[in-house]
């Protein structure tokens, strides 16, 4: 397992305490008890490297990707099967081994199960408790305990919970404008929530959109300006998407709610209407309410077989699915199209540069900050928007960009010295 995560680039415990269990159960003969023990180590040890790039936040979920594996990358396909061999013959020799049993065996593998689990107890910190990003490599964990411990979060707990899905006052963000008269509404529209925009300074701001500004001659309609936020990813994309505040995670039974929301509006009135999205779409149940919400076709990492992954939050890379979102509005007829990006997620990676961008140093923002990648992620952005707005086919789309919230950046002194807190940016405009 330690190769498998070595090779993708995921994290994982340097000594996984599960297997200490097993080996405890073996030298004490307890064969059966010790091959369940180790089908269950290796599950849980699969889910926790498999997790860091399709979050699976329900056991049951393993078959919607299952379903998915005609698709995937051949190096995957290859691991997958290297992976069962390997579980065939610990099996195998576990079962077969001498039953012979040293008594100091049995003492020295008590003893590091004491010692593996009064570490995790003391030490093992809590934040990395995430489905799907354990993201620190400690020393010494169990991927077990991870496992079920990562899966009861405020999040993955609310999928079960009763009551209203939105609460009584009206969320109105960068769309409030779509949910009144329809008589103005465009026949081609792009509403993209761009992942940790901030508001900064107008330098900054000017210099981080200047591809987009360079392009005006392309664009009409132009209008810009901030709201006011405080809240995670999906509860932005309930406020543009739905203009209401999202008080829980459980999507079912609420068909009446989601009525009002805007793809379900406008599939009523004959548009088409697309989801795009580079994580997985199991990431925040997307894959379950997106079309719960109108949205008949939906695009994530799983849909197809991405030339490269990106690593600020595991998933495709924007600059690969921004192609895909422009290739929709090429056919005939009336499209709605919802881009929700992904490569400017906090921790801001710099391996998924593959444009040239900006340098921090010209608008006086310190080389190698969090803020700085953060800047030169959202610049590669807007390169890749103004292509897109060129193209022929974009002609007549109405495009709005709107943050989902302000960057999280992890000091504090930063953050106050070139971001405002509990506001984001938006702009909106028509291709000419």
């Amino acid at each position: 397992m330690t190769l498998f995560s070595f090779i993708y680039g995921l994290e994982r415990p340097y000594i996984n305490a599960d297997y200490a269990v097993v080996t405890l159960l073996f030298i004490a003969n307890q064969r059966v008890f010790g091959v369940a023990a180790l089908l269950v180590a290796i599950f849980f040890d699969v889910l926790a490297l498999i997790g860091q790039i399709f979050p699976v936040l329900r056991i049951s979920d393993i078959v919607y990707m299952s379903s998915f594996f005609g698709v995937a990358p051949v190096g995957y396909k290859v691991s997958a099967v290297v992976l069962c061999l390997v579980v065939f013959l610990l099996i195998f020799a576990f079962l077969y081994k001498n039953q012979q049993k040293g008594k100091l065996e049995f003492l020295c593998c008590i003893n590091l199960v004491v010692i593996i689990y009064g570490f995790s107890a003391i030490f093992l910190n809590e934040e990395e408790y995430k489905v799907w990003s354990n993201e620190k490599r400690s020393l010494i964990s169990s991927q077990v305990i991870f496992g079920i411990d990562s899966r009861r979060t405020g999040f993955v707990e609310s999928l079960s919970v009763d009551g209203n899905l939105f609460g009584d006052v009206a969320l109105n963000g960068a769309t409030g404008a779509w949910f009144g008269d329809d008589s103005d509404t465009d026949e081609k529209i792009l509403l993209i929530v761009n992942e940790s925009w901030g508001v900064s300074n107008q330098t900054i701001q000017s210099a981080v959109m200047s591809p987009l500004l360079d392009a005006t001659t392309v664009l009409s309609d132009w209008q810009q300006g901030s709201l006011s936020f405080n809240g995670i990813t999906i509860e932005a994309e309930i406020r543009e998407l739905c203009r209401s505040d999202l008080l829980h995670f459980n999507f079912e039974g609420h068909e009446e709610e989601l009525a009002g929301c805007i793809p379900n509006q406008l599939r009523k009135r004959g548009y088409k209407t697309l989801a795009f999205h580079g994580a997985a779409g199991l990431m925040y149940d997307r894959a379950r309410w997106y079309p719960q919400i109108g949205f008949e076709k939906q695009t994530f990492f799983e849909s197809y077989s991405w030339p490269s992954r990106c690593y600020s939050f595991p998933g495709a890379c924007d600059v690969e699915m921004a192609d895909h979102v422009a290739d929709s509005y090429s056919a005939e007829g009336k499209v709605f199209g919802y881009w929700l990006t992904l490569n400017t997620h906090h921790l801001y990676d710099l391996r998924d540069l593959s444009l040239e961008v900006l340098q921090c140093e010209s608008i006086d923002v310190r080389a190698g900050t969090e803020t700085c990648r953060n800047l030169k992620l959202q610049h590669q952005f807007f390169i890749k928007l103004s292509e897109i707005v060129t193209l022929p086919h974009m002609s007549g789309v109405r495009v709005v960009v709107v943050s989902d919230h302000e960057p999280r950046i992890s000091n504090q002194a930063q953050m106050d010295e070139y971001f405002e807190k509990g506001r984001v940016p938006w702009v909106s405009f028509k291709i000419r």
